[in-house]
């Protein structure tokens, strides 16, 4: 049981309401706090307190852009599976863990899912996860070490694959980035991709469910959240050799050879797979980039290979804002100047995105704030052993010189 404490004030406003307190406050759903009554608290205080009231603002959104969603995203699975939902998904996913599946069954135990009180217990535990999800959670993830909301949402991709919206069950797995490598990754008969994964894309479609609803009121709190927790979930399941297809859409950009900085892959995906590679569940990470041939066999780098992973270049998502930028690929492209130049020769004709930096120079560049930050930690570190241990009548030029030993080791 949360313990409650009762914050009051002798505001104008009178009293100020019970605030619950809780371990994970973030998620708390806090009641309404005036400004007011905020305000007569210490700096410190009303400083935590405006941002615990802004994250249940913010929670108490989500959560009501969920229940507005619920009825579409539950019609919008009926329907598919009324027009033959397995064919439906098929086309672009086709697996199942049973090859020998008696597919009449299965669409039987997935309307009676979404009719009965697992889909109620499945929506509102993941309306409740989404409405508190940070990137700590989707960290814990990456890292095999999951926060209590991280297994919550776990367990909601579970409860979609015990009722016939299977996850990935142990198979193999490959990744994408770029239109052409899209179709390549679904070409794979030796594993899976996000489009082949009936949990994933019914996630999928709930993310554009309560899409829309922010559209219509003009927010985009889980614009980008909830896509990056479906796929770093499914990220998390890979193992072994993985293989990442990357394409670039504009003819201009052939034969790169590079990351898309801040794309899905980059924030979600990429991230996932180098800590697995560090715990030793995925032994290699394939890189394969679309040729002039429109082959992705012959130009291969694998992460092992330091030399040729650091000379990838890594690539704006977006164009400059003097750059064109088709609506094709984004809702903001009026932000970049509108073109009404068709996408095929949009693509074939739009002048190159800047290449940002090599992996090996960003590697540096990070090598050298780590050291950076160590450093200072060492030296804050020392500086408050320092304190601790030395009378106040020793003299700052002690301590200063004990500074400069501490820094000179790290």
């Amino acid at each position: 049981m949360a313990s409650q404490l009762k914050l009051s004030g002798p505001g104008p406003s009178g009293p100020l309401e019970t605030i619950i307190l809780k371990p994970n406050l973030p998620r708390a759903r806090e009641e309404a706090v005036s400004a007011v009554a905020v305000s007569n608290f210490p700096v410190g205080v009303r400083v935590d307190l405006e941002a615990n009231v802004a994250a249940a603002s913010r929670s108490e959104k989500i959560l009501n852009n969920f229940r507005a969603a619920k009825d579409s995203f539950r019609a919008k699975m009926l329907k598919k599976i009324r027009e033959d939902h397995l064919n439906a998904y098929e086309q672009s996913m086709g697996y199942f863990p049973d090859s020998n599946i008696d597919k009449q069954s299965l669409k039987v135990k997935m309307v009676r899912f979404l009719r009965g009180n697992d889909f109620d217990r499945f929506y509102d535990q993941m309306s409740h996860v989404m409405a508190g999800m940070t990137e700590n959670d989707l960290h814990s993830i990456a890292k095999g070490t999951p926060t209590r909301l991280a297994v919550q949402y776990l367990e909601c991709i579970e409860l979609l694959n015990m009722h016939g919206f299977y996850f990935v069950n142990g198979r193999n797995l490959n990744f994408w980035s770029g239109n052409n490598a899209e179709q390549q990754a679904k070409r794979d008969p030796d594993a899976l991709n996000n489009s082949k994964i009936v949990a994933t894309n019914v996630l999928f479609d709930l993310s554009d469910c309560v899409n829309d609803i922010e559209k219509a009121n003009h927010e985009q709190i889980l614009f980008t959240l909830f896509p990056q927790t479906i796929c770093t979930a499914l990220a998390a399941q890979a193992h072994g050799t993985v293989k990442v297809n990357i394409s670039y859409d504009k003819e201009t950009e052939k034969c790169r050879r590079g990351l898309i900085h801040n794309n899905i892959f980059w924030l979600a995906e990429m991230h996932t797979l180098r800590h697995l590679l560090e715990r030793g569940v995925v032994r290699d990470i394939q890189f394969r980039f679309e040729g002039a041939d429109g082959s992705f066999e012959n130009n291969v780098v694998s992460i092992h290979n330091q030399e040729e992973f650091d000379q990838l270049a890594i690539t704006r998502k977006f164009a400059y804002r003097n750059e064109s930028r088709h609506p094709h690929l984004n809702d903001e492209a009026d932000r970049f100047g509108p073109t009404n130049t068709p996408y095929p020769e949009w693509c074939r004709t739009a002048r190159p995105r800047e290449v940002v930096v090599s992996v090996g120079t960003m590697r540096a560049v990070m090598r050298g704030w780590n050291l950076n930050a160590r450093s200072k930690r060492a030296r804050r570190q020392a500086a408050r052993i320092e304190r601790a241990a030395i009378p106040q009548s020793v003299s700052a030029t002690i301590i200063a010189s004990n500074l400069t030993r501490v820094q000179g080791l790290v």
